[in-house]
């Protein structure tokens, strides 16, 4: 009976697994999957096909501090699967680190128990075709050690599974020596400062992302490249941030739009568990195609045949853009 299932893991871990090559891979479109439950509606399944999408970057969970005991590190929103995984696509297994977890905890022991997990979650819910796993941490330089230490033991695992391992990238860290993974993956947005209030539009700037590019040309580590299609509205009082909003609703007659992209509270009101005050501000932000598309301009000046992904399959996010638009986003 051990033989027997020793067997069926293996067979199991070979179809998962099959295909990996070191060759230098052709671009292919991409989009994340970045929801707590995966469940597609008419219009997102109707987008991967007409846009040709062949991977789709499925974020499985987070790690994070534990709330009862802050010295354990945990697995928090775990991706539930209500509908099967579109066929003939690649999956790309996306693991978010929060960057809080290395400055307080020694994660050498959480590597195995990781990697396992996410090998777990795919076998239980039928997803296969699977070269690579992707890490995901805003590191910085405090970290950095901590963090790379980590990825190098989980490449070497994953190595000894038939698997790659992927990390993102963020524009900030580019400067530093990359981290010693198969591949990488830049996250060309969140490139302005959300916290400050006078910042127009944290999600993406060129102007940002032209001041990071002068790193890529000596950047030593093979990369692809993700734009964003999600909005946010962050909330300020008395110039301060208060908290971050999803899917605001801007038609909520408690607001007033005071310019541009800036509402003013008139009357306190409370949304999403968030209590806001009269006087508050809410800077909405949406990413505008005019700077994705000088953004590419200017990265791919510098980096040539690269996948490019969207973040993230949102039908609520993904109409703001017109087909033209998308099609010139991926086009590379």
């Amino acid at each position: 009976m051990k033989f027997a299932k020793i067997f069926t893991t293996l067979a199991f871990i070979a179809m998962l697994f099959c295909g990996c090559q070191s060759k230098k891979e052709p671009p292919e479109n991409g989009i994340y999957y970045w929801r707590t439950t995966f469940s597609l509606n008419d219009y997102e399944h109707s987008f991967l096909q007409k846009h040709n999408i062949k991977r789709l970057y499925l974020r499985l969970f987070d790690v994070g501090l534990d709330m009862q005991n802050p010295n354990v590190a945990s697995p928090i929103a775990t991706l539930r699967f209500k509908d099967s995984i579109p066929q003939n696509m690649e999956i790309i297994p996306v693991v978010f680190i929060d960057n809080e977890v290395f400055k307080k905890i020694d994660m050498t022991p959480y590597v195995s128990r990781i990697c396992d997990r996410i090998i777990k979650i795919c076998k239980q819910n039928g997803v296969t075709n699977i070269r690579y796993i992707q890490m995901d941490c805003d590191w910085i330089k405090t970290t950095r050690d901590q963090y790379f230490t980590f990825l190098q033991r989980a490449k070497g695992l994953l190595h000894d599974k038939g698997l790659k391992l992927y990390a993102t990238i963020r524009l900030h860290q580019l400067s530093e020596t990359p981290p010693d993974v198969d591949k990488g993956l830049l996250m060309c947005y969140n490139t302005g400062a959300l916290l400050n209030e006078k910042t127009n539009n944290s999600i993406l700037a060129a102007s940002d992302v032209n001041l990071y590019a002068k790193h890529l040309s000596k950047y030593k580590l093979e990369l692809d490249v993700a734009y964003p299609a999600f909005s946010w509205s962050v909330v300020f009082r008395e110039g301060k941030f208060v908290c971050l909003l999803r899917g605001f609703d801007t038609q909520n007659q408690n607001i007033k739009l005071e310019k541009s992209n800036i509402y003013s509270v008139m009357q306190s009101f409370v949304t999403q568990g968030q209590e806001l005050k009269a006087g508050d501000k809410i800077r909405v932000e949406i990413p505008e195609y005019q700077q994705i598309e000088k953004s590419k301009k200017i990265i791919e000046k510098r980096i040539k045949g690269c996948s490019i992904a969207i973040f993230a399959l949102d039908s609520a996010n993904l109409v703001k853009f017109n087909e033209n638009e998308i099609k010139e986003i991926f086009n590379n």
